[in-house]
């Protein structure tokens, strides 16, 4: 006979379960793609996302096929997804993980990327490998910027709050001023409907945004940030500042800590 102390033991065994399962299905179904040679976000993203993300996003990793750094197999499923983070530079995905990409975009999903993200899927030269294919307007459609080059790798630019950003929740949590950990590249003019959060300045020439929102045509949420460096992973105030970021394109309350 099942006494009430059982009874109770495995009312409260239930609640548990449910408990967890409805906690994972609020979790925020984050795909992360990480394809790029020079800033080592193969490795410092995944430590970014266990200290920062793990509470509150739910996250598949896509990374370049061993036998074709183009290949970014898993991008397909983008549709089973709720918001992407790019950090990959210069690839051309299969036809279908493009077309994933672009039906995401299209239905109104959020987006974050990071460094090389503004030349994510852009050749320098040439056309894409058959069955493959380029974006190369990405900067504009979606992040809303015009990538043109970076600046001299010694001149690491300073970086400062946009004018009327200073009280942006985005930068809560942001020390600044600090120094990024590598050259500012060349984004100016930004799309009429972004929003400049930060600033870099180096000898000489004009500032330019380093970390901007942008709210699409189609109405998903972008932010974005030209930084990306591994010695910017090691700085507090830009891991707060991509964490606010991606909390803020996803929708979600940015925590106080």
């Amino acid at each position: 006979m099942m006494t009430r102390r059982t009874l109770l033991a495995g009312l409260v065994s239930l609640c548990c379960i449910v408990s967890a399962h409805a906690a994972d299905a609020a979790k925020v179904k984050l795909m992360i793609i990480v394809s790029e040679p020079e800033y080592n976000t193969a490795e410092s993203l995944p430590k970014f996302a266990a200290d920062r993300l793990s509470k509150d996003f739910d996250m598949t990793w896509v990374k370049s096929a061993a036998e074709d750094e183009n290949d970014l197999s898993g991008m397909e499923k983008l549709d089973d997804m709720d918001m992407v983070l790019i950090s990959v530079r210069r690839r051309t995905p299969t036809l279908e993980q493009m077309a994933a990409l672009k039906r995401f975009v299209a239905a109104g999903k959020p987006v974050v990327g990071i460094r090389t993200a503004s030349h994510a899927f852009a050749l320098r030269k040439g056309d894409p490998p058959a069955g493959h294919a380029v974006w190369p307007t990405f900067d504009a459609d979606v992040l809303g910027c015009h990538y043109d080059n970076h600046y001299a790798n010694a001149e690491h630019p300073v970086i400062r709050a946009a004018a009327g950003a200073d009280d942006n929740p985005l930068l809560r949590g942001v020390k600044l001023p600090f120094t990024a950990g590598w050259s500012m590249y060349k984004s100016h003019p930004l799309v009429a409907t972004a929003t400049p959060l930060l600033m870099g300045t180096i000898p000489d020439h004009d500032p330019e945004p380093v970390a901007w929102t942008n709210r699409r045509a189609d109405g998903g949420r972008v932010f974005y940030t030209s930084l990306g460096h591994v010695d910017d992973f090691a700085n507090e105030s830009f891991d707060v500042l991509l964490r606010n970021g991606i909390y803020w394109a996803a929708g979600r309350e940015i925590p106080d800590k």
